[in-house]
């Protein structure tokens, strides 16, 4: 534990997920208060616990401009303003080639246009602090096409490009805005896919990692801990791959991919 985000005020969107807890904890540990964010009721009560005078937690459906307000001034009241946004709240719900209008309508409002609207309107706040830092979570499935996957990769694809409108437009304020893109991680819904055996994930995983594993959500919360801090004062507008060597693998890591999956008891199964 540092004191590196001492006086920082931070708001983190999907944070009761397993991401969103490891990176909320991550900028706690190092002094920043943090507001925890997420559309369920039950609020990751481990970080209450380990932090009661840095964190509060508001429900907080991304997609409702009044609950974005409300949670923008949930900071303010936290800590006097905003320093740092993490964006991570986002919804993977479709049908490949066959999602229909109405979900693709939903998932570019979750993961495009609600992270759009939440730093439109943190930039004000972060403005009165002298700066600040905007990291949003985007995904290897934004920049190479994936069998099985459409409107998520179509959706994490236009969200590394608004990374790069937004940290043009807003660099005269000082704000700095950076993304991630994790590769395969213990995270929700990979725990879930696994029916929650971390050594099938990695299984598969080491199939498309030459790290030969998934991720651990620690690490992920590291980058994004690295791009919220003055260390990365002269960084904006670019996108910290955190991805085990996944983006450098050609396409063979499909069909070993593919044959992984047929092995009984050693893959993530696709009925799961």
């Amino acid at each position: 534990m540092t004191e590196e985000l001492k006086d920082k005020v931070g708001l983190v969107t999907g944070a009761a997920t397993l991401l969103g807890v490891q990176t909320a904890r991550a900028l706690l540990a190092n002094g920043a208060k943090v507001v925890l964010a997420d559309i369920v009721d039950t609020p990751p009560k481990q970080l209450l616990w380990e932090f009661p005078k840095q964190v509060t937690y508001q429900q907080t459906d991304v997609t409702d401009d009044t609950q974005l307000h409300t949670a923008l001034q949930a900071a303010q009241h936290l800590g006097g303003g905003l320093d740092i946004v993490v964006s991570i709240a986002s919804t993977y719900a479709e049908a490949a080639m066959a999602t229909n209008r109405a979900e693709w309508r939903t998932g570019l409002d979750i993961n495009v246009i609600r992270p759009a609207m939440l730093v439109q309107r943190a930039a004000p706040l972060m403005e009165k602090r002298g700066g600040g830092a905007v990291i949003h979570f985007a995904s290897i499935s934004g920049k190479i096409a994936q069998r099985g996957r459409v409107m998520y990769a179509t959706s994490k694809a236009a969200l590394l490009h608004l990374t790069r409108i937004q940290a043009a437009a807003l660099a005269p304020l000082n704000i700095r805005v950076n993304s991630v893109s994790p590769g395969w991680t213990w995270s929700t819904p990979i725990a879930r896919a696994s029916g929650g055996i971390r050594e099938r994930a990695d299984s598969v995983g080491a199939i498309a990692h030459p790290l030969g594993r998934v991720a651990d959500p620690e690490e992920v919360a590291e980058a994004v801990l690295f791009l919220a801090s003055d260390r990365s004062s002269f960084i904006t507008g670019v996108d910290l791959p955190v991805d085990g060597g996944y983006s450098v693998l050609g396409p063979e890591r499909y069909d070993n991919l593919a044959a992984q999956m047929l092995q009984p008891g050693n893959a993530l199964r696709p009925e799961q």
